[in-house]
């Protein structure tokens, strides 16, 4: 891994910016996730955006893990209710085995 530059330094002292910076690999997990979902739903973004009413390049910058600070819960949510899927959130302890009991899950 190479080393920063003064400049990316400084910039990451910015904290929009350090934001960015330290959750990139979840955006693009992100996504990944639903640009998977509105594939295997046989939509275009062009037709999610005609039954969500998300538009397509919010999809589109969604689906690239470029939104600003990442999709919301309740567009994600609109993007998979207009798919014909339903999101699933799950919170377990670090380290946790997946099917610990101890884990916390909500459908939306």
């Amino acid at each position: 891994m190479r080393e920063l530059t003064d400049f990316e330094r400084e910039a990451l002292m910015d904290p929009a910016v350090r934001h960015g910076y330290d959750n990139y690999d979840l955006l693009v997990k992100v996504g990944g996730l639903l640009r998977l979902m509105r594939q295997r739903s046989g939509l275009s973004q062009q037709q999610l955006q005609d039954i969500s009413g998300i538009h397509q390049a919010d999809i589109s910058r969604a689906e690239r893990g470029q939104a600003d600070r990442g999709p919301s819960l309740a567009l994600v949510s609109r993007m998979a209710h207009a798919s014909g899927y339903s999101v699933v959130l799950s919170l377990r302890k670090q380290g946790a085995a997946a099917d610990d009991d101890s884990a916390l899950t909500v459908e939306l």
